[in-house]
């Protein structure tokens, strides 16, 4: 069973694409809102969700979702992202063959490698298709909603009855800024 859900953030939650402003500085980012209510689904079924991403301007975005962010890039510099497996065992008290994690790109391969849950998108390059599990859909087009339902049917999280799911999916929303 999964006991914690890791996503990356550009490629899963959104379509990969950035709108830079003349500095070059990244401005905006698109999110599928079915994306935010399958992490509090997730949460729902007592599953922690975290971000791991080497995009700070997805910082703001996780804080106001109530989400626990890990940013790898330290002075600039990405660090890959598989030395904050032990980190992320300690702080939600889970082994790697407890974790999922979405990811799709070349930064994600060892960290796809080391947990017993892997999947990657099928815009994803061709390495990580041939090396991890691939959801038949595209980042950013609903990705963690087709995974959340992928693990009810596959038995990887528990299923909850609907009432219940709705209920405490407003009591999550009360708690987010956006």
């Amino acid at each position: 069973m999964i006991k914690l859900l890791v996503l990356d953030i550009d490629g899963i939650m959104t379509v990969g694409n950035k709108l830079y402003d003349r500095s070059g500085f990244c401005c905006f980012k698109f999110f599928n809102d079915k994306d935010w209510t399958a992490i509090k689904l997730f949460k729902c079924h007592n599953i922690n969700v975290c971000f791991l991403t080497g995009d700070d301007f997805n910082l703001d975005i996780a804080k106001n979702r109530n989400i626990d962010c890990f940013l790898n890039k330290e002075s600039n510099i990405l660090v890959d992202k598989v030395f904050y497996l032990d980190i992320l065992c300690d702080k939600y008290n889970v082994t790697p063959t407890e974790i999922a994690y979405l990811g799709d790109d070349y930064f994600d391969y060892n960290i796809l490698k080391a947990v017993k849950y892997h999947f990657v998108p099928e815009d994803a390059p061709v390495i990580l298709k041939e090396s991890f599990n691939v959801m038949p859909f595209k980042g950013g087009e609903n990705l963690v909603m087709k995974f959340y339902e992928y693990c009810l049917v596959n038995n990887l999280i528990p299923d909850l009855e609907i009432q219940t799911k709705i209920d405490l999916l407003y009591d999550f929303d009360k708690k987010e800024k956006f």
